[in-house]
């Protein structure tokens, strides 16, 4: 479900249901970046073949400093009654750079949920739906997500359990070769710790056929086409006290047939928040990861490492203080790195940004 489309829907039952809840939000930021067109402070990797990433001749793009101005709108609907909850979370946003205008861009993302605990047993079901589209003005990492899962879940001697399918499709737009789509299985459970604790731990397993590309790029008439095996197993605790507190440890194993793009990736991630006198509230956001490639570093990385700040190394820190009623002023500022990996590109990038919310 896109942005539009939940608008309207929430319109729609909000005018028609007094059990709908709606909950809108907008934040504007004037930011800095000191790497705005995201890019390597080198050359990608010695072992990745770079003539296929940097051209024998080539200008290597240098990280550009910039100043911009950011839009964030979120929009959250839910639909409740007794054994059956309906929910859509979207937002959209705007990016305008000063000077780098080929790095301006909109995104926007929706999420879907229905969940329900009317099925014998016990048994709790989960579906989901999630959308996410980014386009950019020079084409460059521009991408539709689409994403569903189902699950379920039961309760069975103190612990949650939890299983479940998804599927996925993933469209790069400016470079076919990275389009994939797949889908797997999941299991999982939960356990509290304590009154305030708990634990959860789940494995994932997913296949991802890749059209566009062929298994040996020096090849690329073959007809045998790129697959990946996906393992994921994951730790997370989170204590949820005054000061509240989450760490997660995550381990991936890429298996494809395609040179270059098997690899295995430790990370671990941490979160802090804590609410202070006068309506002050602080957070920290920071995680640390390592990936070693079979064969070297991943022509993937060249892709992604534009965009995803989740896969690399981070530390963001955030102020929010209430100024008025539904009105706060925020502060961040975050640094990003690449991952503590001996190969690959060498990247940073730090951002300092204040902005005002407004809860509508």
């Amino acid at each position: 479900m896109g942005v539009l489309p939940a608008l309207a829907l929430s319109a729609a039952l909000a005018a028609q249901s007094e059990g709908v809840v709606v909950t809108p939000a907008i934040t504007t930021w004037l930011e800095i970046d000191t790497n705005a067109n995201r890019v390597p402070d080198g050359a990608i990797g010695d072992q990745a073949d770079p003539g296929k990433l940097t051209p024998p001749g080539a200008t290597l793009e240098r990280p550009a400093f910039d100043g911009l101005a950011r839009a964030d709108g979120e929009l959250e609907v839910s639909w409740s009654e007794p054994g059956l909850r309906l929910s859509c979370e979207s937002a959209a946003g705007l990016k305008l750079f000063v000077e780098q205008a080929n790095e301006r861009l909109a995104v926007a993302q929706s999420r879907a949920t229905l969940v329900t605990n009317r099925l014998p047993g016990e048994v709790v079901l989960t579906l989901s739906a999630f959308g996410k589209a980014r386009a950019q003005r020079s084409g460059r990492r521009s991408y539709g997500v689409l994403r569903a899962d189902g699950a379920i879940e039961r309760a069975l001697f103190g612990v949650t359990w939890r299983a479940g399918l998804e599927g996925q499709a993933f469209e790069a737009f400016d470079d076919p070769r990275f389009s994939f789509a797949g889908g797997g299985a999941l299991i999982g459970a939960r356990a509290p710790l304590g009154d305030a604790e708990r634990l959860d731990v789940a494995v994932d397993v997913a296949g991802r056929g890749f059209p566009f590309v062929a298994r040996d790029l020096d090849n690329p008439a073959g007809r045998a086409r790129r697959t990946d095996a996906v393992s994921t197993l994951s730790v997370h605790v989170v204590s949820a006290r005054k000061l509240f507190l989450s760490a997660g440890y995550t381990l991936v194993r890429n298996d494809s047939n395609a040179r270059g793009e098997s690899w295995l990736r430790h990370r671990v991630q941490g979160l802090a928040g804590l609410r202070l006198p006068g309506a002050i509230t602080v957070g920290a956001i920071g995680s640390l990861q390592l990936t070693s490639y079979d064969a070297g570093v991943s022509i993937g990385q060249a892709y992604f490492l534009g965009d995803e700040d989740e896969t690399q190394n981070m530390l963001e820190l955030t102020l929010s203080k209430a100024v008025l009623d539904g009105v706060s002023l925020e502060v961040r500022a975050a640094f990003f790195a690449n991952e503590l990996a001996s190969e690959g590109a060498r990247f940073s990038r730090q951002t300092a940004a204040i902005g005002v919310r407004v809860e509508l």
